[in-house]
């Protein structure tokens, strides 16, 4: 089985190293009692793609040929712009229906438990990591290029089960997505 994890990332493509994977891999690892080097019962693919229309697109087109479930993860902070309805301001489930209807009229069945919407950006889940590490956070508006947010997501990854645990603590939508990973999972 491969389970794809589609994110929203400035960067698109295929990227070895990408962080966020990493991340929840090895929190993965952490829920099922086994160590860094030990494989998952089942492959997880990280896919970034460049802004939320492109992980819509990659539900439509790669969701029917995909070997097992298919996530989208999603910056709260744009998805308004891209899948709200007329209105300004969206509710989550108001985006969660649009993008299930969306899916549906290029006949693909979307579950909606396998869309997750990230607490804001990926800035909040870098200072979550930072936090976990006990190293000051990112100064208010700053956005880390994505190598160096990279480099913060990764050290909180191969740190240790505590540093994880504390970031999956401070970071729900993680833990949801890591969680709902983990059912799908033989």
């Amino acid at each position: 089985m491969i389970i794809e994890v589609v994110w929203e990332d400035q960067r698109g493509g295929p990227q070895k190293g990408f962080a966020p994977g990493q991340l929840v891999d090895a929190c993965l690892r952490d829920r099922r009692g086994l160590s860094p080097y030990d494989a998952l019962p089942a492959t997880v693919r990280h896919n970034p793609k460049k802004g939320n229309a492109n992980v819509l697109r990659a539900l439509w087109r790669d969701q029917p040929h995909a070997q097992g479930p298919m996530f989208a993860v999603l910056d709260l902070d744009r998805v308004d712009r891209a899948f709200a309805p007329p209105w300004p301001v969206a509710c989550k489930q108001a985006v969660l229906d649009r993008i299930v209807a969306d899916c549906a009229e290029f006949g693909v069945e979307q579950d909606p438990k396998h869309v997750v919407f990230l607490a804001q950006n990926m800035e909040t889940l870098v200072n979550d990591c930072l936090a976990a590490l006990g190293e000051p956070l990112l100064p208010p508006g700053t956005k880390p290029t994505p190598d160096e947010r990279d480099r913060l997501i990764a050290k909180a990854a191969w740190r240790d089960a505590a540093t994880r645990s504390s970031v999956l603590e401070r970071n729900a939508t993680l833990r949801r997505l890591v969680e709902k990973v983990d059912a799908t999972m033989p």
